[in-house]
């Protein structure tokens, strides 16, 4: 509860500064300091105090505590969902906490993953020359690496005294003939020997000291491993070619992503060394292993590639798009997920907003697509909602848990710290280090290098994720505190500074509540520290060194800021 109450203390704040500039009221009434503003008896309108919520009255007047006039409460015909409630505020509240809202849209959208891959050879055009005798290397026709050859161009001549006694062998059983002709013509050809060369040895009548080595395909030499009058050994490879005209391109996509992602879909593939040019391919193949490191399972596309640009270990962006038909969609930063529920405020009259449970779909850009809870045109809050969750909190615990509320909700406040293993000391180091490059980054009024900041926090949760760094006990808390960091980081790299610094409160909220319920390692304590002056997003941040540097007020108020707590770690 004591959080609970602390979360909404900057909104209780803004409210009274609001109730302030109220028109002045009548004479005091009767004052009820045992009730809730949403208690009405038998549809009186009640008064209340916006600093002292338990100051209720049946007629206008002032607070006896302070001496702020009571201002009307229009009773909210809505329920809430477990852990909060709706929110009541003036026309002066709603403007002074900057809430505004947009309407639930429905249209056709189109989903674009966007990935980065590698071009490889085509496996499955590829064939290796390994040596089936005992020689040397007599002559070598194709000489580099690159080359390009056509089947059955001639590589090297090899002489070998075992293809020289098959020859003889050959003729003599020719001229007896019989099964014997045939036992000798087999050996020839398992020593790779071709038809062409078995009837050129037919009409010579004659063996000849070498014989060549031909390319069993139309490509590219991409590897030799053979010099002139080398020694080469059964089983030695020789050359390696590969036909080029089409190309694979290996790309590696998010676990989130690969619902979308199916064989044979369409893909566009660009090149950052031919600006303007696409290239356009197929899913192939989806490989059924994710890579354990980066969390990200490989996706092969096939390319023609008739003229050769696209080289083997060339990067590229891939992009593969859905048209995901017509859906209901909002703006992502109008969306909470706590893990255990989705919500979020849709203002049902004037002034009254409402917190509703939805069903979640994927995320498209900025926007994200909602399956259930709410309907196109609803006007759901997208700034200002931080604020407004902290107060529907506040609202939620007044009035006690909710009779849905699991037992565990209403007590979650109350659950035992889990610290985290000494193993997890270096992907804690990792995400603090690429959390503080952010904050460092704001604090300095800029937000270039944000986005490759945000990548390494990313890898660093992606490490907090694997079995040997989790908490011995309370692992479904921890994986749903870390969905709920994973979705903030999710919208980076921001459009502008002050979207940055937005997200950079609601960054810094789950990083908090992860590290205060499951403490981490640390080197070194950190403080948690708050700027009164930001009422944009949540305003604590995270840093060890004692000098303040502010990243919401960045250069202009850069010492501004107050320590609030100190999260000393794991013992």
């Amino acid at each position: 509860m004591k959080n609970k109450l602390s979360l909404g203390l900057t909104c209780l704040t803004l409210l009274a500064l609001a109730a302030c500039k109220e028109k002045p009221a009548a004479n005091a009434g009767a004052m009820d300091q045992s009730g809730h503003a949403h208690e009405t008896a038998g549809g009186k309108e009640l008064y209340q105090c916006a600093m002292h919520p338990n100051v209720v009255s049946d007629r206008p007047g002032k607070c006896p505590i302070c001496g702020m006039d009571l201002q009307l409460v229009k009773q909210i015909e809505a329920k809430g969902i477990p852990g909060r409630g709706p929110v009541q505020l003036t026309d002066q509240q709603t403007q002074l906490i900057n809430i505004k809202t947009v309407p639930v849209t429905k249209g056709s959208l189109d989903q674009t993953i966007r990935a980065v891959g590698r071009v490889v050879v085509n496996e499955e055009e590829t064939a290796a020359l390994n040596s089936r005798v005992m020689g040397w290397v007599e002559k070598l026709y194709v000489d580099t690496t690159g080359a390009p050859v056509t089947k059955g161009q001639p590589l090297m001549a090899l002489y070998s005294p075992e293809l020289y006694s098959a020859q003889q062998d050959y003729l003599i059983a020719r001229r007896q003939g019989g099964s014997l002709k045939e036992s000798a013509r087999k050996r020839l050809e398992l020593y790779g020997i071709s038809d062409e060369q078995i009837a050129k040895l037919e009409a010579t009548g004659a063996p000849t000291n070498t014989l060549d080595i031909t390319a069993p395909l139309d490509g590219t030499v991409i590897e030799k491993k053979v010099q002139p009058a080398q020694m080469v050994q059964p089983g030695m490879p020789l050359y390696r070619i590969a036909d080029l005209s089409e190309v694979w391109v290996q790309a590696e996509l998010y676990e989130s992503e690969l619902p979308f992602v199916k064989k044979d879909q369409k893909a566009v593939v660009k090149l950052p060394a031919y600006s303007g040019r696409e290239w356009e391919g197929r899913v192939d193949f989806i490989y059924p292993f994710l890579e354990g490191k980066t969390r990200t399972n490989m996706v092969r596309l096939v390319l023609p590639n008739p003229e050769g640009m696209l080289k083997p270990e060339m990067y590229v962006n891939v992009e593969i798009k859905n048209d995901l038909g017509e859906e209901l969609s909002v703006p992502a930063s109008a969306v909470f997920n706590t893990g255990k529920q989705q919500y979020l405020f849709v203002e049902q009259d004037k002034g009254v907003f409402v917190p509703r449970l939805i069903e979640l779909g994927p995320v498209v850009g900025d926007r994200q697509l909602i399956r259930n809870g709410v309907q196109a045109g609803d006007a759901v809050v997208v700034d200002g909602n931080f604020l407004l969750d902290s107060e529907s909190q506040l609202k939620a615990a007044a009035s006690g848990p909710a009779e849905d509320e699991p037992k565990e909700m209403a007590e979650m406040d109350m659950s035992p710290k889990q610290p985290l293993p000494k193993a997890a000391a270096e992907a804690v180091g990792n995400l603090l280090t690429s959390y503080e490059k952010v904050r460092g980054i704001l604090a300095q009024d800029s937000i270039e290098g944000i986005a490759p900041a945000a990548e390494q926090m990313k890898a660093a949760l992606a490490q907090l994720r694997s079995p040997q760094l989790m908490p011995a006990e309370g692992k479904d808390a921890y994986e749903e505190k870390l969905a709920e960091l994973e979705r903030c980081l999710a919208v980076l790299p921001p459009p502008d500074l002050e979207s940055a610094r937005k997200q950079f409160g609601a960054i810094s909220a789950a990083l908090i509540d992860l590290f205060k319920s499951f403490p981490p390692p640390l080197d070194r304590p950190l403080q948690v520290v708050h700027c009164p002056m930001w009422t944009k997003s949540p305003a604590n941040w995270l840093q060890a060194e004692k000098e303040i540097q502010n990243p919401f007020m960045g250069q202009q108020m850069l010492s501004c800021g107050e320590v609030k707590s100190t999260i000393e770690g794991a013992k």
